[in-house]
């Protein structure tokens, strides 16, 4: 669905642009014509780009309630955890749209791109029982530390689930964004 997305996003703006020499008489109806075309490749690009990523969340969730079926269920006391910090700064386009940014690209537009500071935090638990001997680190909180340590310190325990049979594991973190 993204190509053919692009490939009337493309048709669209040359309709829009070339539609003088196209035809001298209708050239409103071209450009007219151009500009709907152009804005459904737009629509099709952004809900190609929106299904992908459900179906990542998806599939990370139906993999997360397996290993909440099959897997064991370890009580974890939050005050023996490790929370470390990373920073990382990424430079992303100022505008979310594919096509503005191929724009920005081609008119080599200096304003293009932000610099973002992101901070991550990670929970590590060292699991000395059943049988495991592993540190399990859970997956990026997008939380600044200090928020983290608090949400921590306040619900003191939670469960990490972890399939013996694959090594997967997840954290139960629900309660840090609540």
């Amino acid at each position: 669905m993204f190509g053919f997305g692009l490939s009337l996003v493309l048709i669209g703006l040359a309709l829009v642009f070339f539609s003088p020499e196209m035809a001298k008489k209708n050239t409103l109806i071209f450009q007219l014509a151009g500009l709907v075309i152009f804005l459904i490749g737009i629509w099709l690009i952004k809900k190609s780009n929106d299904k992908e990523k459900n179906h990542l969340n998806k599939e990370k969730l139906l993999k997360k309630e397996k290993i909440k079926k099959e897997g064991i269920k370890i009580l974890v006391n939050l005050e023996s955890c490790n929370l470390l910090s990373k920073k990382d700064i990424i430079k992303r386009p100022s505008t979310d749209i594919k096509y503005a940014q191929a724009l920005n690209t081609v008119l080599d537009s200096n304003n293009s791109v932000i610099h973002e500071e992101i901070n991550k935090c990670f929970i590590t638990y060292k699991i000395n029982e059943q049988g495991l001997h592993k540190t399990l680190v859970s997956e990026p909180i997008a939380m600044d530390k200090d928020v983290v340590k608090i949400k921590l310190y306040m619900k003191k325990k939670t469960f990490i689930y972890y399939d013996k049979n694959t090594g997967d594991f997840f954290f139960d973190l629900k309660f840090l964004y609540t």
